[in-house]
This record gives C-alpha cells, sequence and structure tokens, in this order.
C-alpha cells in the first residue's frame, strides 16, 4: 500500500470509528494507531531519502533490498499482530462473560429448587433451551455466510495467505443478514458480486498478484522470475519502492 492509499484508508478508518458499534471501537482504534504510526514512519523514511539524495551519496543495493523486506514484513506483521491480539482479546472477553452469566444461571436454578419453585424452575430451563438453540442458529447462519464468502475468494489470485484473510475480514465487515436470514453487502449486492468489484477496485490491489498483458487481451499473473524493474533502485524514492514492493515487482534492478 502506498503512503497516499494508507492516509485514504486512516481518513476512511477514523470516519468509521464515529458510528461503529461500542464493542468494535477498541479493535478499529488498534487499526487507526497502527496506520498513523506506519504513515509517520514512511514519512520520515522519505525525508531520510532526500537528504540522502542531496549530499550525493548513494546507499548500497543490498542494504536498500534489505530495508525494503524489514520495511514491509515490519508493517504488515504489526498489523496482523494486532489484529490477532484483538481477536483473541474479543474472543476471551466473550468466553469470561458467558461463564459467568452460565454460573448465574445454575446459581438461580439451585436456589430455585431448594425452595420448591418447580413452576419457575421449569420455565427457567425452557428459556434457556431456547436460548441455546437461538446461538446454535445464529452460529449456522454465520457458517453458511462464510461458505458463500471463502467461494467466492477461491476464484481471486492472491499474493499470500495474509491478504486472502486481509480481503475476507474486510468484505465480511460489510455484509448484513436480511430477515429470512441471507446474506449479502449493505448496499443489497450479493457476496459473489460484491467480492468481484472488490477485486477491482485500485485500493485493494495491494492484495492480489500482479497480472502482466500476455497478448490477445488477456491477462496472467506474474511468475515468481518477472521481478525486474527497469529504474534504476537508487533512482527510487521510498514511496516508489514500497508500491514495487506491495505490487511483487522488486527482485532483481539494472544498475
Amino acid at each position: 500500500m502506498t503512503l497516499e492509499e494508507m492516509k485514504k484508508a486512516l481518513d476512511t478508518k477514523r470516519r468509521e470509528f464515529v458510528t461503529v458499534a461500542e464493542d468494535k471501537k477498541e479493535a478499529l482504534e488498534a487499526e487507526i494507531d497502527t496506520l498513523e504510526a506506519e504513515i509517520a514512519k514512511l514519512e520520515a523514511g522519505e525525508t531520510e531519502e532526500d537528504d540522502n539524495d542531496d549530499s550525493g551519496d548513494k546507499p548500497d543495493e543490498n542494504d536498500i533490498e534489505a530495508r525494503i523486506a524489514k520495511l514491509a514484513d515490519e508493517r504488515l506483521a504489526k498489523m496482523k499482530e494486532n489484529m490477532d491480539k484483538m481477536a483473541e482479546k474479543l474472543a476471551k472477553t466473550e468466553k469470561e462473560k458467558a461463564d459467568l452469566a452460565k454460573a448465574q444461571t445454575a446459581e438461580k436454578m439451585a436456589q430455585l429448587e431448594k425452595e420448591g419453585k418447580l413452576q419457575e424452575l421449569a420455565e427457567m430451563k425452557v428459556a434457556e433451551a431456547n436460548k441455546e438453540l437461538e446461538t446454535l442458529k445464529a452460529e449456522n447462519t454465520s457458517l453458511k455466510r462464510d461458505n458463500v464468502v471463502n467461494n467466492a475468494l477461491s476464484t481471486l489470485d492472491f499474493k499470500n495467505e495474509r491478504s486472502r484473510d486481509m480481503a475476507r475480514k474486510d468484505v465480511v465487515e460489510q455484509l448484513k443478514q436480511d430477515s429470512d436470514g441471507n446474506w449479502a453487502h449493505t448496499s443489497g449486492m450479493t457476496i459473489p458480486a460484491f467480492v468481484e468489484a472488490y477485486s477491482k477496485d485500485p485500493d485493494n490491489d495491494f492484495l492480489f498478484k500482479v497480472k502482466t498483458n500476455t497478448g490477445g487481451g488477456k491477462q496472467t499473473p506474474n511468475g515468481p522470475s518477472d521481478t525486474t524493474v527497469a529504474k534504476k533502485v537508487t533512482e527510487l524514492s521510498t514511496a516508489e519502492i514500497l508500491k514495487l514492493a506491495s505490487s511483487g515487482k522488486l527482485g532483481t534492478y539494472s544498475l
């Protein structure tokens, strides 16, 4: 993702923060903090690059290559780490709430039985059974949703599993369920149609393998050997280097 794309994503998430549900604000705030940190790092890198150009000193190609790989890995790893931490924390909180509610219910039932309030106890047991049934229905509905999303995503050529996971999370967050239990995009588009539009959005290009024109109007994904950059690496700015890295175009260089 280029610096400009990251700034656009940051603006979007800041707007979402105002309207997002309370239970999602903490995760979204972590994503915003990560983006802000990465943008600051990239902007500082561009300033350093400009200073090096002014001094006339050109860095070693191996150093640049290592710096690019390290920066890209750190950025993606940090984002995934934050997402995993928030998901783990949310799951732990939900489990603790469920365990507490279950313990309170069991204690209440025991008290009713002790007091001989069998009718009230029976009604409470029926209510708990219905609640468990609704939970199972919700889980089944989510599984159906995930199956449709995964099938739609399986037709796309992602750069790696991390890219697939990011796309899947982004798609799922934009879905809603109708009164019949069916899932669709908030705009009304079907999931396959939305996934197709999502894959064609230029802002999401960094998730997919780069395509090259092979003639006859067809495009095919690049092979691993198609990584030559025509421009000298020492002539590239940090922003250009990161853009090439996100597109999978870095590998060999012309000096």
